[in-house]
């Protein structure tokens, strides 16, 4: 088992700093505020807070020599101080530590050579994912944003044992440069679309270890997008691909195993065909079409070719009644399928809809679409 890190650890300062002499007492169990599980020794110095777990005492060497520089883990006490903080020099002295939770990125990260588990909760810069990768044990990377690698070529970096990486937000181009040979899981919240040759290298690699993308979706909306494509600070970045270049890029996504796809959200497209359409995966569950711009007659492949579809959710693109009125057509049989539709949709619109699906039920015996409304 890796050891449970401490909550919250933040840079304090640019460099080491002076500190007491921290004498120990004898180990108790938790109840300074930190979530970790193992007991920790408490300085006995009066109105000193620093604690050191029980799992970090084998990489201070012995308890009577802590302090800073010395190889401990100086923390403060969270109920008392409201969040710990170390400062760079003694980061850096954990050499033997092996999980960090909650920092922010530090320089004195690549001195941790025995580290398996990362999270950082904070943005990252965009020099991060090559020194991230200099560390030669790590098992588990967590990450919030991670934004776009300032260089104009396609490196790689190698994480060789890395098994489990979550990221919140990444672009394709940078997810597809990462070289995982050992990983096992992936999970990945927003998946940014700088290009479609990188989103078909993702699709074809590191995404079999992934089924469920929450906001998949490109950079040509938003002002946030726009200024970082103009910006000088990240590569130069070209037009964005069209929905239909999106799609077939993303056509080779099959995880693993044969799983399934647990859940695809597809934002902001604009002029959604139904020969875009005909490009997703198979193998859906869950489809989310948000804020995308559907032509008439894209929904029919959805009906067709999805046969494991069972929740397809349109309540923020605006879709004609007919174009709904023909899915339940076209719907198999028994699909049980549930469709949130627009919330533009009027209440005798939604009536009418459920009333085509109750006659289609009552002929065929079985149900085929269910429709859902949030008003």
């Amino acid at each position: 088992m890796v050891p449970v890190p401490p909550a919250a650890l933040r840079l304090r300062g640019a460099g080491p700093a002076a500190a007491p002499q921290h004498q120990l007492l004898p180990p108790e169990t938790p109840g300074h505020g930190c979530k970790s599980a193992s007991p920790t020794q408490r300085c006995s110095a009066p109105g000193c807070h620093w604690h050191m777990h029980a799992s970090c005492l084998r990489t201070a060497g012995s308890p009577g020599r802590p302090g800073h520089g010395s190889g401990c883990c100086p923390l403060t006490d969270r109920s008392s101080a409201g969040t710990g903080s170390v400062d760079e020099g003694s980061l850096a002295a954990c050499t033997q530590l092996t999980a960090l939770r909650g920092c922010s990125w530090l320089p004195a990260l690549t001195q941790l050579t025995q580290l398996l588990q990362l999270k950082v909760n904070q943005e990252l810069t965009s020099d991060s994912l090559p020194l991230l990768a200099t560390l030669p044990q790590l098992a588990d990377l967590r990450l919030q944003f991670c934004p776009l690698h300032s260089s104009s070529q396609l490196s790689r970096f190698l994480f060789q044992h890395l098994t489990s990486l979550t990221v919140t937000s990444i672009h394709s181009r940078d997810l597809a440069a990462l070289d995982c040979p050992q990983l096992q899981t992936l999970a990945v919240t927003q998946l940014q679309v700088d290009c479609a040759a990188s989103l078909r290298a993702c699709a074809s690699g590191i995404l079999q270890h992934c089924n469920d993308i929450y906001k998949l979706f490109t950079y040509n909306h938003g002002q946030e997008f726009k200024e970082a494509a103009a910006g000088a600070g990240v590569r130069q970045l070209g037009p964005p691909p069209s929905t239909s270049a999106l799609l077939e890029a993303l056509a080779p996504w099959q995880p693993r195993s044969g799983k399934a796809i647990e859940r695809l959200g597809l934002w902001h497209l604009p002029d959604v065909t139904h020969e875009a359409l005909k490009w997703l995966p198979v193998n859906i569950r869950s489809l989310h079409l948000g804020d995308c711009h559907l032509l008439p007659g894209a929904l029919s492949s959805v009906a067709t070719r999805l046969t494991q579809l069972t929740w397809l959710d349109l309540t923020s693109s605006p879709v004609a009644l007919a174009e709904l009125q023909l899915l339940v057509a076209r719907a198999q049989q028994g699909a049980s399928l549930q469709v949130w539709v627009p919330t533009t949709m009027s209440k005798d619109e939604v009536a009418a809809l459920k009333s085509l699906t109750s006659y289609t039920q009552n002929w065929t015996g079985e149900p085929s679409i269910v429709v859902k409304t949030l008003f």
